[in-house]
């Protein structure tokens, strides 16, 4: 290894460092906090580190621009089924309170007529 892949590879490796103790997942990374990182504070992230890829050696680039490209579109993905999953349980929650209207008339329904064979029987 040349000594300018060298310093290269020792700057690519510290940058990489650096990355990795930003982790933002709950109990995770040195900064993270326990906070979970939103929607903009990924996307900023993402542009800086693809920025800081596109500064790296060819040999080190092309990889890292492949995983970079496959973190966002899992991201996408990920967005994707939140966003469907939030749908489904709205669907849920609705559905959950038609059928607790439903149950609450029956009841007063069922109520009423056992009212009404009651006072049926105490006329006979």
């Amino acid at each position: 290894m040349r000594e300018s892949d060298a310093d290269t590879d020792s700057a690519y490796r510290s940058e990489l460092s650096t990355h990795s103790h930003n982790d933002t997942r709950p109990g995770r990374g040195a900064s993270g906090g326990g906070k979970i990182m939103d929607e903009a504070t990924f996307q900023r992230k993402l542009a800086e580190l693809v920025a800081t890829i596109g500064t790296l050696p060819p040999s080190h680039r092309a990889k890292l621009q492949v995983l970079a490209a496959q973190a966002k579109e899992q991201h996408a993905r990920l967005q994707q089924t939140v966003s469907s999953l939030q749908e489904s349980l709205d669907f849920l929650r609705l559905s959950i309170k038609y059928l607790i209207f439903d149950l609450e008339a029956t009841r007063r329904e069922n109520a009423y007529l056992r009212k009404m064979l009651d006072e049926q029987s105490t006329e006979e």
